[in-house]
């Protein structure tokens, strides 16, 4: 019962839509369907947030299961013998993950009340 509309000159495909939409005005659409500047999980702080969060709860439970998996080897010393007294390492992406589950042990009741927040933030959204 209604004429299709036309596109107005200089603005062609702006009849059916693809040029306004949820994205805001003269945002197109890819084909998934988000906007051209949506942002990834870098840049964006909730999500951001939650991966460090798994990371954490990973990283902890990998140090449930085996206690040693994130320790490296003491420094050895002049006759290959561990020096006395010496730490374990953690350096690099190891380090990382044994302090990451240094947070998850030490800070579990606020690490656990992060997820259940996490957990209803994206039921709500």
């Amino acid at each position: 019962d209604k004429a299709p509309r036309r596109s107005p000159p200089g603005r062609p495909g702006a009849a059916e839509g693809c040029t306004r939409g949820r994205g805001g005005p003269g945002r197109r659409r890819r084909a998934g369907g988000q906007a051209r500047g949506a942002m990834s999980a870098l840049f964006n702080v909730i999500a951001l947030l939650t991966v460090v969060l798994l990371g954490i709860c990973t990283c902890t439970y990998l140090r449930s299961l085996r206690p040693t998996l994130f320790d490296t080897a003491p420094p050895l010393g002049p006759d290959g013998q561990p020096v006395p007294g010496a730490k374990p390492r953690h350096d690099g992406f190891i380090g990382l993950a044994w302090k990451a589950s240094r947070i998850g042990e030490r800070l579990s009741l606020y690490v656990s009340a992060a997820c259940v927040l996490m957990a209803l933030q994206i039921l709500i959204s």
